[in-house]
C-alpha cells in the first residue's frame, strides 16, 4: 500500500507536458527524464496513497483516474510524490479509483475525491473533495470543495466551498462560500458568502455577505450587507447595510444603514451614528405608526421612515 498513488489523465493516457501513461493494466510507464531532485518535473507525478493537493488532479467529467505502483524511488514534493517507474493497477472513474485504494488499505479520510459513506452513529471523515455521507448521530466530515451530508442529529462540518447538510438536532459548520443547511434545532454556522438556513429552533450564523435564514424561535446573526430572515419570535441580527426580517415578536436588530421589518408585536433596532456617537434607535411594530411587514429604515436624523 505504501508504494500506490492516485493520479488523472485524459482519455488518451496524456498529461501535463504531453507525457503519455500507459493505460494498459499491468503496463509499465517510465519518466525519460527522470531525476531524484526534490523539485516539480523529471519524473512521475501523483498523490501518495491518495492523500495530497486535489489540484493536481482532474474533476473533469471525462478524465480517466489511475492507480498506480511505485516501482522506483519516492521523491516527497510538495502534497505529492514523483517516482522513475510506475505500474498501471487501476483505470475508470473517479469513485472506482478511490474506492480501490481504501480498499487496499488506504486512510478514506486522506484519500482525495472518495466518496464515503458511514451508517448511523458514525465517525466519517474525507479528504479534499470527496463525496461523504453519515447516518443518523454521525459525526462527518469533508476536505476543502466536499459534499458532506449527515443525518439526523449529526455533527457536519465542511470547509470551504463545500456543500453541508445537517438533520434536525445537527451540528453544521460551513466554510466560506459554502450553502450549508441545518435541520430542526440546529446549530448552524457559515463562512463568507455563505448561503446558510437553519430550521425550527436553529442558532444560525452567517458570514459578510451571506443569505441567512433561521426557522421560528431561531437566534439569526448575519453579517455586513447579509439578507437575514428569522421566523417568529426570533432574535435577528444583521451588519452594516444588512436587510433584516423578523417574524411575530421578534427583537431585530441592523447596523448602520439597514433596513429592517418585523411582524406583530416586533422590536426595531438600528445603530445609528449620529456625527458624535453610535446610538440605537429603538421602535416597536404596532406604536407610533409602525406597522407590521414594512421594511423600515432611519432617515438622516435618526428616525424610522419607510425603506
Amino acid at each position: 500500500m505504501n508504494n500506490l498513488f492516485l493520479r488523472t489523465c485524459d482519455v488518451d493516457g496524456i498529461s501535463y507536458g504531453g507525457f503519455k501513461w500507459n493505460l494498459e493494466i499491468g503496463g509499465i510507464t517510465q519518466a525519460p527524464d527522470w531525476t531524484p531532485e526534490p523539485e516539480c518535473g523529471s519524473g512521475l507525478h501523483g498523490l501518495l496513497n491518495g492523500k495530497g493537493n486535489e489540484l493536481y488532479l482532474s474533476f473533469k467529467n471525462d478524465a480517466l483516474w489511475m492507480v498506480c505502483e511505485a516501482l522506483g524511488p519516492i521523491v516527497n514534493l510538495n502534497r505529492k510524490i514523483k517516482t522513475s517507474e510506475a505500474k498501471t493497477l487501476f483505470i475508470g472513474d473517479r469513485k472506482g479509483a478511490t474506492d480501490y485504494l481504501i480498499a487496499a488499505g488506504c486512510n478514506p479520510s486522506e484519500v482525495v475525491g472518495a466518496f464515503i459513506n458511514g451508517g448511523d452513529s458514525s465517525t466519517v471523515a474525507g479528504g479534499d473533495r470527496s463525496t461523504v455521507t453519515g447516518g443518523d448521530r454521525s459525526t462527518v466530515a469533508g476536505g476543502d470543495r466536499s459534499t458532506v451530508t449527515g443525518g439526523d442529529r449529526s455533527t457536519v462540518t465542511g470547509w470551504i466551498d463545500s456543500t453541508v447538510t445537517g438533520g434536525y438536532h445537527s451540528t453544521v459548520t460551513g466554510g466560506d462560500y459554502s450553502t450549508t443547511t441545518g435541520g430542526y434545532r440546529s446549530t448552524v454556522t457559515g463562512g463568507y458568502s455563505s448561503t446558510v438556513t437553519g430550521g425550527n429552533h436553529s442558532t444560525v450564523t452567517g458570514g459578510d455577505g451571506s443569505t441567512v435564514t433561521g426557522g421560528n424561535y431561531s437566534t439569526v446573526t448575519g453579517g455586513n450587507y447579509s439578507t437575514v430572515t428569522g421566523g417568529d419570535r426570533s432574535t435577528v441580527t444583521g451588519g452594516y447595510s444588512s436587510t433584516v426580517t423578523g417574524g411575530n415578536h421578534s427583537t431585530i436588530t441592523g447596523g448602520n444603514h439597514s433596513t429592517l421589518t418585523g411582524g406583530v408585536g416586533s422590536t426595531l433596532l438600528i445603530k445609528w451614528y449620529d456625527g458624535r456617537k453610535i446610538r440605537l434607535v429603538i421602535a416597536f411594530v404596532g406604536e407610533d405608526g409602525i406597522e407590521p411587514n414594512v421594511a423600515y429604515k432611519l432617515d438622516e436624523n435618526g428616525k424610522f421612515v419607510r425603506a
